[in-house]
């Protein structure tokens, strides 16, 4: 429980808030309209903008920050290509 009122509490970032703002009104419609789709539609954007996480199934897309990756670097090598001009005629 702990970490599902962190979870809501940190990390609002402008697509979090227009998430939430899109949700509300999109169940606000439902509600006065009588429409099922634009609730369920809200629902989805109102549970991402809580639990702060994308649409993808496989976790991929989540927005939190991963962590330890900061201070890795990596050796890049390049490799000089040569072509023959005459090759292409």
């Amino acid at each position: 429980m702990k970490f599902f009122i962190e979870a809501i509490q940190s990390s609002w970032s402008w697509v979090r808030i227009l998430r939430l703002v899109l949700g509300v009104s999109f169940v606000f419609q439902s509600v006065s309209g009588g429409g099922v789709f634009p609730a369920l539609f809200g629902g989805l954007l109102l549970f991402q903008a809580i639990s702060n996480t994308g649409c993808c199934s496989a976790g991929s897309c989540d927005t939190r920050k991963s962590h330890g990756m900061e201070d890795v670097q990596e050796t890049v090598v390049f490799e000089e290509v040569k072509s023959n001009p005459k090759q292409f005629k």
